[in-house]
């Protein structure tokens, strides 16, 4: 057979976050030289080219065994590296598991050390940081394959969509809800940041999530939208006023990332400085009531930066995963 299988096992629903654009991306990127099966707890997707099908359970069994050893397994789930019984390529998205912002953190370095015992695994990290992190922890080697901007978000023609006008001057932030992701901290500064709206994209991900989720919902200077399709993210992200991004704790930051693309200037919390590229377009603040005045701000953009980290493309990224796994 002349292309190799690869297949992507991810999360259940296929839900919005940087672990699925990663690799919505990748997918648009590998589907002209690989066959491609998306496999979640309740749908499977096959990709080929420009076609995407759904498989029930008995084609992809199909599949697996034409292919036979011609496979090659990509997941970030825990539990299927473990106990999988062939060679999987482990993506890590970053180190929080086991961080003051951990979900379940005991429990994910015990298994992260189990894997590390477990034969056939190739460790992806997303950032030089995650991988000295991996390095130090469980003294696992990996390869750096970081996250990048799709390629739509280079399309610099202004968004015509005016659906979101309506919502007047708004701040803008595109997380999913999690005690690490700094929601809780806009509460502090609500009054300093003069727009009409705060609009939060995402949803929650876990028991804080939910909590602080709920919380914000019920405050009317806020707007919570979930799984908005890429063109209307760009269209938010094109009328707002500033971009914000109080997260506490980031393996890359993907949004960050969209906005300098879409020649956004973005606040960024100073707390993650040393996980991010650094941009002329990126303020890294305290969202601190005492230590920052938003009314003060210039937020024109004055970006002066050549070819750099925020703009190299999935493509790039695909290439090298080609080169050093599949």
């Amino acid at each position: 057979m002349n292309k190799k299988l690869v297949l992507i096992i991810e999360d259940s629903n296929f839900d919005y976050s940087g672990a699925k654009v990663r690799n919505d991306n990748l997918i648009n990127e590998l589907k002209n030289n690989y066959k491609i099966i998306r496999l979640s707890f309740n749908r499977i997707l096959f990709y080929e080219n420009k076609k995407i099908k759904n498989l029930n359970i008995f084609e992809l069994i199909k599949f697996v065994l034409n292919y036979n050893f011609s496979i090659t397994f990509m997941t970030d789930l825990f539990i299927v590296s473990l106990v999988f019984p062939l060679p999987i390529v482990f993506t890590v998205h970053d180190m929080k598991d086991w961080s003051r912002y951990k979900r379940r953190g005991k429990f994910k370095k015990f298994l992260f050390k189990l894997m590390y015992y477990k034969p056939g695994i190739s460790w992806i990290a997303i950032s030089d940081y995650v991988k000295y992190k991996l390095k130090k922890e469980i003294n696992v080697n990996s390869t750096v394959i970081p996250n990048s901007i799709g390629n739509e978000w280079f399309n610099l023609n202004k968004n015509k969509n005016k659906k979101y006008k309506a919502f007047g001057k708004y701040a803008l932030y595109v997380s999913n809800f999690a005690k690490h992701k700094g929601h809780e901290d806009l509460l502090n500064i609500i009054d300093q940041i003069q727009v009409d709206k705060i609009i939060l994209v995402g949803t929650p991900v876990d028991f804080y999530g939910k909590l602080i989720h709920d919380k914000l919902k019920k405050n009317q200077k806020f707007l919570i939208l979930k799984n908005v399709k890429t063109n209307d993210l760009i269209s938010l992200v094109d009328q707002s006023y500033i971009v914000i991004y109080p997260s506490f704790y980031e393996g890359y930051g993907i949004p960050i990332g969209e906005a300098i693309a879409r020649k956004k200037k973005v606040l960024v919390n100073k707390k993650i400085k040393k996980f991010i590229f650094r941009c002329k377009n990126i303020n890294f603040i305290s969202f601190n009531k005492k230590s920052f005045d938003f009314k003060n701000r210039n937020y024109k953009n004055n970006c002066e930066c050549s070819q750099c980290a925020w703009q190299l493309r999935w493509k790039h990224r695909a290439e090298k995963l080609s080169k050093k796994i599949l």
